[in-house]
């Protein structure tokens, strides 16, 4: 059963299913790349890492955010991104400040996260000689770690909400 498919049922149940029936539908808005229509309130993280909020007017400040994908509906999906990139980019420093990435070092494994659409699952990767714009660590068990510490639903939420969709 699509998500689609649910909701409509949901929507014929009792009001018991209302809180069920919301977050799906918060779900099927979350999959889609936020684009407000003008007077649209909508929830942003500043260059300190404070959430603000804001209306959209469709200026030149409001596209630089939402090319950089940092446009949110509500404010505790905002919160909640920027929780977990602050524990993320902390973890990654602290292991990096132990074992740092030496890109000139072509025998150290350089390994990162990517979301497997097939398996619906975070994996680990390793890369020795090119740079994308991931975060790098230098052990499967440090990443392992990042996963335990976040978790893997939360870590899934993160990533996927960070690359950049399209309607």
């Amino acid at each position: 059963m699509t998500k689609k498919d649910k909701i409509k049922a949901l929507e014929v149940k009792p009001n018991g299913f209302k809180l069920e029936l919301e977050e799906l539908k918060q779900k099927e808005l979350s999959d889609k790349r936020l684009v407000p229509e003008i007077n649209d309130p909508y929830w942003f993280i500043d260059f300190a890492g404070d959430v603000c909020d804001s209306q959209w007017t469709n200026g030149s400040i409001d596209n630089y955010i939402l090319q950089h994908n940092n446009v949110f509906r509500t404010e505790k999906e905002a919160e909640k991104y920027n929780q977990i990139d602050k524990k993320f980019r902390q973890m990654i420093f602290e292991i990096n400040e132990k074992d740092p990435i030496d890109w000139n070092n072509k025998d150290q494994f350089k390994y990162f996260f990517y979301y497997d659409n097939k398996n619906k699952k975070i994996k680990i990767n390793t890369n020795f000689i090119s740079e994308h714009q991931d975060l790098y660590f230098t052990s499967f068990e440090d990443g392992q770690k990042i996963i335990d510490e976040i978790g893997e639903e939360n870590l899934v939420w993160y990533i996927k909400r960070g690359s950049i969709k399209w309607n």
